[in-house]
């Protein structure tokens, strides 16, 4: 009854106070490559999903994206073009997408001085292989990164990498490489460390143990946060929608809560760029009372598979074109490895990712009132983070078990 107790009193204050305005900037012109971007994201979230679909999933189809952007820097001819298919850029120039990464990944690190958002990249290679020296060139010019020899027959490389990423995720994410395989010649990472306090936080005094309906019938006790603002929300037959932005609203987690009844997986299977648009520009600001649990999780899995069935299988077969990677024959990806980090509570959240692309040899029913929008997160559901500049999908999970 608590709960109740706190939404009447949130809904008096409603009647006592005026909407805010809402302080987004002003939304431009997507890129090319954002939309791009995201078109890529559903795909690959859909992908893992139908895959792994029985425990919480957290990915940055973003650092995925730069990763392999990097890595196609290296392709040539048919490998370059399953990359490109892949990712959703066919038609375009390898120049023209390295200005269009560059350019995407200097905006969205800067929107907002209320949130850290950092986008590391680096390059480490065994110190006994011949490489092409442009491609180091290329990879530091439009994606910043350093290109690092070691000797990967010692095992302190590992921990040298590892601490790397340590560093650049600010400590959320640890030991994604276990080991290096023998015909590893190079490491091609990204790694993004997100945080952000709420616009609005919610208030720790009102959160409270409530239950989380992991199904209809099997509930779970959880740390539910509680929030009466004013949020742009958007409702349809199947599911609800509400945005809750991040520090001056730039950036923004979207939860969508599927109707009581509605599977998950089939709305994810609905998931695309062009529903995508639609739901977010019917967005319409309401007051609402939201309810939702804190939540943390970390993710971690191969996308080899995954990647393979999206088209991009010819980059892994040892029959692969690195020839602008390396003139020696025989290098392809062994594996592409994805791991992320996630942290909502009621001050905001905190989020982390890792690609990592393996490059080998292979020759080695209350009564409530109808202008208030509610929404109770009280069994599974997807989130999206985005900025609200390019509206590029920064990170997608989903979440069918609290945990905290």
């Amino acid at each position: 009854m608590k709960n109740l107790f706190v939404i009447f009193i949130l809904l008096l204050c409603f009647g006592l106070s005026s909407c805010r305005q809402s302080t987004a900037p002003v939304i431009r012109e997507k890129s090319i490559i954002a939309y791009d971007n995201n078109v890529f994201a559903f795909k690959l979230f859909k992908e893992i999903n139908s895959e792994d679909n029985a425990k919480n999933l957290f990915i940055s189809p973003f650092s995925v994206s730069i990763a392999l952007g990097m890595t196609n820097n290296g392709a040539v001819g048919t490998t370059r073009d399953a990359m490109f298919k892949t990712l959703e850029q066919n038609g375009m120039t390898i120049d023209s997408i390295n200005n269009m990464y560059l350019g995407l990944q200097n905006t969205v690190a800067g929107l907002d001085q209320a949130v850290q958002f950092n986008i590391a990249n680096s390059i480490w290679y065994k110190n006994t292989f011949t490489f092409e020296p442009t491609f180091f060139d290329i990879c530091s010019k439009y994606f910043n990164s350093a290109a690092t020899p070691l000797d990967f027959n010692n095992p302190a490389s590992v921990d040298i990498i590892n601490n790397w990423i340590s560093n650049k995720t600010n400590g959320t994410i640890q030991n994604v490489i276990a080991s290096i395989d023998p015909s590893t010649i190079m490491f091609i990472i990204n790694a993004l460390y997100f945080k952000a306090p709420w616009t609005v936080k919610f208030d720790s005094t009102k959160s409270y143990i409530g239950d989380f309906y992991k199904t209809t019938d099997a509930s779970i006790k959880c740390k539910m946060m509680l929030k009466g603002d004013s949020l742009m929300c958007y409702e349809n037959s199947e599911f609800q929608l509400a945005e809750l932005p991040y520090g001056n609203s730039s950036y923004s987690m979207l939860v969508f809560l599927p109707k009581s009844g509605q599977n998950i997986d089939n709305f994810i299977s609905e998931m695309n760029e062009g529903n995508w648009y639609n739901w977010i520009n019917g967005l319409q600001l309401n007051k609402a009372i939201l309810t939702m649990p804190k939540f943390k999780f970390e993710y971690k899995n191969s996308l080899k598979q995954s990647l393979t069935i999206l088209g991009m299988g010819n980059a892994f077969d040892k029959s692969a074109d690195f020839t602008n990677l390396s003139k020696l024959p025989g290098v392809y990806i062994g594996d592409v490895i994805h791991q992320a980090h996630i942290d909502v509570s009621e001050d905001g959240t905190v989020a982390s990712a890792v690609t990592v692309v393996d490059i080998r040899n292979g020759t080695t029913s209350e009564h409530t009132p109808e202008n208030v929008f509610i929404i109770t997160i009280d069994h599974p559901f997807v989130f999206v983070i985005m900025d609200k500049f390019t509206k590029s999908i920064e990170f997608m999970g989903k979440v069918l078990e609290p945990v905290y």
